[in-house]
């Protein structure tokens, strides 16, 4: 896609973020053939491609403004008018409430940086199969997500539906317009160069954020633990929270985070094992003779 599209990976990121990647896979081959610590290899293992994955979806999304679709913004309005839901309405609301402002801001972009540390946490809590199985589950909605975004692009709800300058002013700086820079440079063809250390949000619809914050809720929820039994509320909570935020922060229509839970959906069920086994949680020992 970037060749196709004339962008050029910055060359000095690239090499770090190779390097880096690289390091995090050697060290999981070696404590999966050579010192045998699983809980090593399956931490290493899950953050090389977590890493991988959220690097793909900024590069392909920033790649797929470059091809200058025209924008469906005008389908994603009618689309909430079907449904009798409007954005400006909620995003009007939290602007008359400052104290919802710091939770959104929070919570949605949280929602996208706790992807790197929920592998460890379900390791940790000796679900390594689970871990595996979320990294997968993000690789594919997230892949999905830039796909679509490259034939359907959007500008998002803020600029699309021409909000009131008075309402956006009492929300955080930036909250629905962060993107636009970054949308416009990218699809005029002004910027050519993708810096590794600066992938923005850029993809409307579907919401990569909703369909996330679906996904880890999903991998925590499914689980039998005691703990994360009795914090099954508060894990509902915080995703509802961020739904909240993909509108009023992420700038989003309600049909982005509608399609954002579809997408969610199906990977659940393209992603779903049937018979778990130990040996998911280290995808690499099966290539080990001797185990």
């Amino acid at each position: 896609m970037t060749i196709a599209t004339g962008l050029r990976v910055e060359l000095s990121h690239l090499l770090l973020w190779a390097a880096g990647i690289c390091v995090l896979f050697a060290l999981q081959a070696f404590y999966t053939f050579y010192r045998r610590e699983p809980f090593i290899a399956d931490s290493l293992g899950t953050l090389a491609v977590t890493g991988c994955s959220l690097t793909m979806l900024g590069v392909l999304a920033l790649a797929g403004l470059a091809v200058n679709a025209p924008l469906i913004d005008g389908a994603l309005i009618r689309a909430d008018e079907m449904i009798g839901l409007d954005a400006r309405t909620i995003v009007a609301f939290v602007s008359r409430v400052p104290a919802l402002h710091d939770p959104l801001v929070f919570a949605y972009h949280a929602s996208f940086k706790v992807l790197i540390f929920v592998p460890l946490i379900l390791i940790l809590m000796r679900r390594a199969d689970a871990a595996w199985r979320f990294c997968a589950m993000i690789a594919l909605a997230g892949f999905t997500c830039a796909v679509i975004a490259i034939p359907f692009p959007a500008i998002g709800a803020f600029a699309g539906l021409q909000l009131a300058e008075d309402v956006v002013s009492q929300l955080p700086e930036g909250a629905g317009l962060y993107h636009l820079a970054t949308f416009d440079a990218f699809r005029s063809g002004t910027t050519k160069h993708v810096r590794l250390s600066e992938l923005n949000g850029v993809i409307t619809f579907p919401s990569f954020h909703a369909a996330f914050a679906c996904v880890t809720a999903h991998v925590f929820m499914s689980l039998r633990i005691l703990p994360v039994r009795l914090l099954r509320l508060s894990i509902l909570i915080w995703t509802a929270i961020v739904m909240v935020s993909t509108i009023v922060i992420g700038g989003h229509y309600f049909v982005d985070v509608f399609a954002g839970v579809a997408l969610f959906a199906v990977v659940v069920s393209i992603t779903r094992t049937r018979k778990p086994s130990p040996d998911l949680s280290m995808p690499l020992r099966a290539l080990n003779p001797a185990t």
